[in-house]
């Protein structure tokens, strides 16, 4: 009678035991809660096409910006953004949002602010030449990258004159400012993270480059 009570008890502790372990077991399988709220840890700057780092002047500046919270989820914020420019009498914003007219040569910094937090974006605004003097020249035509992982092919021309093109896309040098967000081999961008990236292209002495975006959402 005493044993089977001790193998009573035994079993009663053994299965108590056994409880506590399943149940710690249970709860360490489930995700734990979020500690506090999603907030927004910074803004980015995007441009609508590829976009010349040199725009001539009476061209376009199209920008966007994009806010991205503590989860690394993005949102564009464009028309929330406060826009800034380094000299306001170089440019003349449209309709309020991101979109500029270039209306005198020099160089300038777009700032985009939202919620406290900022980014920019830097363009040196050029006087067209004439027409006659502006051989050799150097022109690189560049679609906007899709999504992450995919890649685009770009190509530079050398005007040697108003009659003779040559494309030296496989001859010329390229490089990438930022190849986190992009990088380029013979012309062929490839998008690696989302952000802004400026691509230049040389040759022969000559130069050109244009920023291209990977915005989230491809």
């Amino acid at each position: 009678m005493t044993m089977m009570r001790l193998l009573g008890r035994g079993s009663a502790v053994a299965l108590a035991l056994a409880a506590t372990v399943l149940s710690s077991a249970c709860e360490a399988s489930f995700p734990v809660a979020p500690t506090g709220p999603v907030s927004v840890e910074g803004v980015r700057v995007m441009v609508g096409l590829s976009t010349n780092l040199q725009p001539s002047v009476g061209s376009v500046i199209s920008l966007a910006a994009y806010s991205v919270n503590t989860d690394r989820v993005y949102a564009e914020v464009t028309s929330a953004t406060t826009w800034v420019p380094s000299n306001p009498a170089m440019v003349r914003q449209l309709s309020g949002g991101g979109s500029f007219i270039a209306s005198a040569p020099g160089p300038i910094e777009f700032v985009a602010v939202y919620q406290g937090l900022t980014d920019s974006i830097t363009f040196d605004v050029v006087t067209p030449p004439p027409f006659a003097e502006s051989f050799p020249r150097l022109t690189l035509q560049m679609s906007s990258p899709g999504r992450i992982g995919t890649t685009v092919q770009a190509r530079a021309q050398l005007l040697r004159t108003s009659t003779t093109t040559q494309d030296v896309t496989d001859l010329a040098t390229w490089t990438s400012s930022n190849p986190d967000v992009a990088t380029v081999e013979r012309g062929r961008v490839t998008s690696r993270g989302i952000g802004t990236v400026a691509i230049r292209v040389s040759y022969e002495g000559l130069s050109t480059a244009s920023y291209a975006s990977v915005r989230p959402g491809f």
